[in-house]
């Protein structure tokens, strides 16, 4: 396999996640009207994942 058929490979693998992670935030995204409840809800895991720790 020549370098070009492993860096288009490689492209394909990385468009095919990239799609995934967009579809998944635009699906939370609708489902938290602003942005901003996501983020204080996000902060709010990470600070009770702290205090496990």
């Amino acid at each position: 396999m020549n370098m070009n058929e492993y860096v288009s490979k490689e492209r394909r693998r990385l468009e095919k996640e990239l799609l995934m992670y967009l579809r998944k935030y635009r699906f939370y995204s609708a489902r938290f009207k602003r942005i901003s409840d996501l983020n204080i809800i996000i902060d709010e895991i990470v600070n009770e994942l702290k205090k496990d720790v």
